[in-house]
């Protein structure tokens, strides 16, 4: 399973991962194993005017 967000802030990241992400994985069909891997980065907007 693969989840792709992108957030404002780490700190909105991290807050969705623990209080959504995580909380649903319990609840997931055929269940998941192992532990998640995150791989982030960070994303900038240039604009040439």
């Amino acid at each position: 399973m693969i989840v792709t967000a992108l957030w404002e802030s780490k700190e909105d990241a991290d807050n969705f991962a623990s209080d959504v992400l995580m909380t649903a994985v319990p609840t997931i069909v055929g269940g998941v194993e192992g532990e998640p891997q995150e791989l982030a980065g960070e994303t900038v907007r240039v604009e040439n005017w």
